[in-house]
């Protein structure tokens, strides 16, 4: 089963530091992490309880893993800003940012993660040091040898591992997987075969297991690993089969149904409608959320029984949480069928900033920040403290501006383009209504925002505007390159960005 990242959590209260991403349990109100193998992919995910963490003030990105699939690292680069990606991915974020910037037991993580051995000695040195100069304790340095050479021992197990499989021809996985084995095993040769090897003979004879009905609990790993890689009609046709074989007693079978539902046909639509019905009866408490939702939608969308559909949502509504009922579910009921307590659901759920972008859709359709009091500090609070990670901020404020006057509205948008992500599409729209739209004067922090955007954005829009608008053209702008000299903050990226 698929899981969104919630929020990040570390175990110092601040900047710089690596992170732990959260993860929520769909359906419920638990939470869990990533248990990762020596290649970096998602074994399984373990129950988690954040208690004793701090939280991290960042809006995590919309980001959804499974088992099988690719693990995300996370890094806390400033207050406002999260690096998040695999283990290659994050390696090439973090690299340009200099160890001896971060502080002692930080450094020895990068250091580790980068496999540097020349960074890992000296980050481990200056551990060393504080731990001595702390507790007198000189033990630490062997210690810390310890576990650069456990490191290094886990590196090149991996890599054995890896070579080991590949000696393995396609011929040889196949003849392991059509033997008699338990699903668990099948599915860690599967994988591996697949990793290693992109046949469609793989696919195929996965394709044959599931037709056996020998995969029930990880079918859908199997169906969401291929379904953008197998042929899609054969793919949707073998999905169908399934869906008809199996009962819903399975919480696999909603997310399999909703994988799918934009392939099957019309007559597969009544399937779907006996599914939300089972599943909303009280006594069968494992149905997925997000499952059921987005199927109601789906048929919703298609003008299947509608009827029916609102007689299904009215008798859930008290059981599911508002997080995806009231985007997927209660939306569509205020706009085409008038419901009163879809209505006032959302208007209560409004009041309550959340960093989904879900929620910003239904904030801008259907709040009143003005006539509203809560609503309006909702969104107040959304643009201060939830926005920094998102393209949808410069939508709220937007929508927000005739509900405050023109200063504290311009305010907000120098505020955030300081916080925000510099890779963010929507930071040189907002740098441009605020400067030159509006008229606001380019402040100190507005232009150092400015540099840092120039410097760090991976994909700058209107450079030449930026940087002329903030007066920092002379300063970057080289034989009709942007230039940012090595002599410039050690903390940020350098390298050159050709004028557009």
């Amino acid at each position: 089963m698929a899981r969104n990242i919630l929020e990040f959590v570390s175990i110092v209260p601040s900047s710089p530091a690596f992170v732990i991403p959260v993860f929520s349990v769909p359906g419920t109100n638990q939470v869990c992490v990533q248990d990762l193998d020596a290649l970096g992919e998602i074994r399984q995910f373990l129950a988690f309880d954040p208690e004793h963490f701090h939280s991290v003030p960042v809006m995590a990105p919309a980001l959804q893993k499974d088992e099988g699939e690719a693990g995300v690292l996370a890094f806390w680069s400033s207050p406002f800003e999260v690096l998040v990606g695999t283990s290659i991915e994050l390696r090439a974020l973090i690299a340009p940012i200099s160890p001896s910037l971060l502080p002692d037991f930080v450094a020895l993580e990068a250091a580790t993660l980068l496999e540097d051995e020349q960074l890992l000695v000296s980050a481990a040195e200056r551990v060393a040091k504080r731990i001595r100069s702390t507790s007198g304790r000189a033990t630490f340095v062997s210690r810390a040898a310890g576990r650069r050479a456990l490191m290094q021992h886990l590196r090149e197990r991996a890599r054995e591992e890896v070579a080991e499989a590949q000696k393995s021809s396609v011929e040889d996985y196949l003849s392991a997987l059509q033997s008699d084995v338990s699903a668990g095993d099948w599915m860690n040769v599967w994988r591996q075969a697949i990793r290693l090897h992109n046949s469609t003979r793989l696919y195929d004879v996965a394709m044959w297991k599931l037709s056996t009905d020998g995969l029930r609990d990880y079918a859908y790993l199997v169906f969401n690993h291929i379904s953008s890689r197998w042929a899609v009609n054969k793919l949707t046709e073998v999905a169908a089969g399934w869906l008809h074989r199996h009962d819903f007693d399975t919480e696999q079978w909603g997310q399999i149904y909703r994988l799918f539902f934009h392939r099957l046909s019309a007559d597969d639509y009544p399937l779907g409608l006996n599914y939300l019905e089972y599943s909303s009866k009280e006594e069968h408490d494992h149905r997925s959320i997000i499952a059921w939702c987005e199927i109601w939608s789906g048929l919703w969308e298609r003008g299947f029984e509608r009827q029916t559909l609102i007689e299904l949502a009215v008798s859930v509504q008290r059981g599911v949480p508002d997080n995806d009922f009231l985007p997927l579910v209660c939306a569509p009921l205020i706009r085409e069928a008038s419901q009163g307590w879809a209505y006032e659901r959302m208007q209560h759920w409004l009041c309550f900033p959340n960093v989904q972008s879900a929620w910003v859709h239904c904030f801008i359709e259907f709040a009143d920040p003005a006539g509203i009091s809560e609503q309006y500090e909702a969104g107040l609070q959304w643009l201060e403290q939830m926005g920094s990670g998102s393209n949808q901020w410069i939508k709220l404020w937007e929508f927000m501006r005739s509900s405050m006057d023109q200063a504290t509205w311009l305010g907000f948008a120098h505020l955030w383009l300081a916080r925000a992500r510099k890779d963010l599409k929507s930071w040189p729209d907002v740098f441009r209504l605020l400067v030159t739209e509006y008229g606001s004067p380019v402040t100190p922090a507005l232009r150092h925002a400015a540099r840092t955007w120039l410097k760090e954005s991976r994909a700058p829009y209107y450079p030449a505007v930026i940087a002329e608008t903030a007066d920092l053209a002379d300063e970057m702008l080289v034989n009709d390159q942007w230039y940012i000299s090595a002599s410039d903050e050690a903390s940020s990226t350098t390298g050159v960005r050709r004028a557009r």
